[in-house]
């Protein structure tokens, strides 16, 4: 197993966990997990074994009926710490209907268990309190009923974007957007959105009365996204899986470096032939 398998296997244990996939994603913990849960003080925290966090995600289905609970993850770090056992570092956002609940500091281990990456291990810290406690002071570094940080002023909040034929970029962006470290987050009959942190992006069908005429980068609006890489090493990791499903490389003569000698990029065109770019740091 490589290291991008592992982490694609995490991102599917938290999209079930988000589709309230109970069944599935108790069944992706192993009998000898534990985890430790800080509620940000030294004389408070709760532990909680394998039975224990089943039971939790049960519980929490039920609770949380008709509330859309969402566990939105951005991964700072990850690496494999044996053949066996893969370490990822998240922060988390934890939201009841779009309002922001919790934030958290996560650590996990997931080990490989008869050829399945299950978790084994879950560490997390607690650092914005549960709004329902009720006092302005407890809910630091937020304030109480305030979901966005100052730090967030002015970055985008969503991008939507009219596609021609919405499975087919839904197959082409579901797999990139997760490697990225995206999750599902909204879903109906004519679109679908993956959210990171405080941003998500949204695909949906162009109707069909303004579907005759084709997009094209040149023309006004938009020319390409790009994403951050978090190295030049997945930039060259996401180059092979691109090639390998036979998406073309943009600029191959010139690839890495079309971006210029400083600037360390994979270019490649979605469904629609829009302009999508990894660039490293």
């Amino acid at each position: 197993m490589t290291i991008l398998e592992a982490k694609q296997a995490v991102t599917d244990f938290r999209g079930l966990m988000n589709q309230g996939r109970v069944a599935e994603t108790n069944a992706l913990v192993t009998d000898d997990f534990f985890a430790v849960f800080s509620l940000g003080k030294p004389s408070e925290f709760e532990t909680y074994d394998a039975v224990q966090y089943r039971q939790g995600k049960v519980d929490a289905k039920e609770y949380y009926a008709g509330k859309t609970p969402h566990w939105g993850y951005t991964d700072l770090s990850w690496g494999m710490r044996d053949n066996s056992e893969f370490v990822i570092s998240s922060t988390l956002d934890f939201t009841l209907n779009g309002e922001l609940i919790m934030k958290a500091l996560v650590t996990e281990v997931y080990r490989l268990d008869g050829g399945r990456w299950k978790l084994l291990r879950q560490y997390m810290e607690k650092y914005r309190p549960d709004n329902s406690s009720g006092s302005e002071s407890e809910c630091q570094p937020l304030p109480c009923g305030d979901t966005t940080s100052s730090a967030n002023v002015g970055t985008l909040h969503h991008v939507e974007i009219n596609v021609s034929n919405l499975q087919r970029s839904l197959e082409f962006w579901g797999w990139l957007l997760e490697y990225l470290g995206y999750e599902p987050f909204q879903n109906w009959p004519e679109g679908r959105s993956w959210r990171k942190g405080e941003t998500y992006l949204v695909f949906v069908q162009t109707e069909s009365h303004y579907s005759d005429v084709e997009f094209h980068r040149k023309r006004t609006g938009l020319n390409h996204l790009a994403f951050h890489a978090d190295s030049r090493t997945q930039v060259d990791e996401l180059t092979i899986l691109l090639r390998a499903k036979g998406i073309p490389i943009l600029y191959e003569d010139r690839h890495p470096h079309a971006g210029g000698p400083d600037h360390y990029a994979v270019f490649f065109e979605d469904r629609d032939r829009m302009k999508v770019e990894i660039v490293a740091p």
